[in-house]
């Protein structure tokens, strides 16, 4: 299953890599990933072309961390995966940390139709939303 190519976003410095060949690209499932990860970091409504696209992930930003705001933004966290049509959609599982902390921190795990790997995400709003790839531990 061919799951896509693009050109390659670095999400640390928000650049696009490029060397002496030309742009550096990304190619099946870390494309896929990428885009994924694309849509949880755009705000829902942003796009003038497609107003679905995205997700409300921003508005968790500094919110307190009640049980209600705790549900609500694993929803949209499983909603916004869902979007996407390459994912398995039963393989994915969230995990929301209960520390002292007030920002918002799941861990998401979540599988390629087709796929045996299991990829993780830590997704956290403390003064910005941040999305890093996880090794598996929370």
């Amino acid at each position: 299953m061919i799951l896509g190519s693009d050109i390659k976003i670095d999400f640390e410095t928000t650049e696009i890599p490029f060397s002496f060949n030309g742009l550096d690209t990304v190619e099946n499932e870390e494309c896929a990933l990428q885009d994924i990860i694309i849509r949880l970091l755009t705000p829902k409504g942003s796009l003038f072309y497609d107003e679905y696209f995205g997700s409300r992930l921003h508005e968790f930003i500094q919110e307190a961390k009640t049980r209600i705001n705790i549900l609500d933004f694993e929803i949209e966290i499983k909603e916004t995966i869902k979007q996407d049509p390459r994912v398995d959609k039963e393989s994915i599982e969230i995990e929301t940390s209960d520390d002292e902390d007030d920002s918002l921190v799941a861990k998401v795990s979540f599988s390629f139709i087709k796929k045996k790997t299991k990829y993780n995400l830590v997704i956290e709003t403390l003064e910005e939303l941040q999305i890093r790839l996880d090794d598996g531990t929370f």
